[in-house]
């Protein structure tokens, strides 16, 4: 007489969702590090019973189940988190100052009568360190003219409404008698102007240059 087994095959549920992207821009980030860092007791029960089965190697974990990556155009996902609210915590590892952390709160996971999970979606903006601003001659804009900050590879050139954007900077960190970082602008047919600018980590500075012409 034969003996048949019934084999159901395990259901994962997203329970978060979402895509991480710079702030100024709107480009996905991919490899973005994305931390639960609040969740009901269940949850963080279960997870500290994780870590004891892992030891040591839990720590350098890339994917576990409260810290994923984000891929390449941006996206993440959290499978089959037990009801109740939780908190991300997002950052973007090797990048310096180029980024700060962002917070989400208060994302409810819940299920229905049947048991699915009523999945949460959320799009992060992670905060890039940037300036931006206007080069104009009197009330005409200048475009394509060229913006640079001292120590960073990055360069920009203004719109045809002479705007201009420059993100991912590095904090410049001074001697007290520098004006450094320096952010020259230059124009065919205009003076070099050049001036110190302060930058705060994930924080976008407003600089504004009126250029005379030669």
């Amino acid at each position: 007489m034969t003996t048949w087994i019934n084999l159901k095959t395990a259901r994962h549920q997203v329970a978060i969702a979402g895509m991480v992207a710079d702030a100024e821009t709107g480009a996905a980030i991919g490899g973005a590090e994305v931390h639960i860092t609040h969740a009901p007791e269940r949850f963080t029960r279960w997870l500290a019973l994780n870590a004891m089965q892992h030891g040591e190697k839990w720590v350098t974990l890339r994917h576990r189940p409260d810290r994923t990556h984000t891929a390449t155009q941006g996206h993440f996902s959290f499978l089959d988190l037990p009801d109740g609210d939780y908190s991300l915590t997002v950052s973007l590892p090797n990048s310096g100052t180029r980024y700060d952390r962002a917070i989400v709160q208060n994302i409810t996971v819940s299920r229905d009568t049947e048991g699915t999970i009523r999945h949460h979606i959320v799009e992060i903006a992670l905060p890039t360190t940037a300036l931006k601003g206007q080069i104009s001659t009197g009330d005409e804009p200048i475009a394509m003219a060229k913006i640079q900050v001292e120590g960073s590879p990055t360069l920009a050139f203004s719109d045809r409404a002479g705007q201009y954007l420059l993100t991912q900077l590095e904090v410049w960190q001074p001697p007290l008698d520098s004006p450094r970082p320096i952010v020259t602008v230059s124009a065919v047919g205009y003076q070099t102007v050049a001036t110190g600018v302060q930058l705060s980590q994930g924080q976008v500075q407003t600089l504004d240059f009126n250029l005379k012409r030669n």
